[in-house]
């Protein structure tokens, strides 16, 4: 009887632990899915910012989490938007450029030659 109980206890309570963890996930996964992100470091690390849109000039913009405008300071992105998105060197979408498609992420830009050279950002 008291093997029953406690089974019975413990199946309502991760059942509940269950109801109450999936909304939060479901609402971070929604947040995240909306935003290209520059990182200022390799591999996501240091500061971030966020981007819903394009932006002609990252001179404005100041890292989250960190010190400095993101401006020519990009070591890595995630892009976790349905478009592909093109980073310029030069403020206005001009010079060399660095091209990311829809959902994916570079963990480090010295491999493509773009490391801390980010001046403008570019939905399409």
């Amino acid at each position: 009887m008291k093997r029953m109980l406690f089974a019975a206890l413990g199946s309502a309570a991760l059942l509940g632990a269950a109801a109450f963890a999936a909304p939060a996930a479901a609402a971070d996964a929604g947040v995240q899915a909306t935003y290209f992100t520059i990182y200022q470091h390799d591999n996501y690390g240091g500061g971030w910012c966020n981007f819903t849109g394009d932006d002609s000039s990252l001179a404005n913009n100041y890292w989250t989490n960190s010190s400095g405008a993101c401006n020519d300071g990009a070591s890595s992105m995630k892009n976790r938007t349905s478009h592909d998105v093109v980073l310029y060197q030069t403020s206005g979408y001009a010079g060399d450029n660095y091209f990311a498609r829809k959902n994916s992420s570079d963990g480090d830009f010295s491999n493509n030659n773009f490391d801390n050279k980010a001046s403008s950002v570019d939905f399409r």
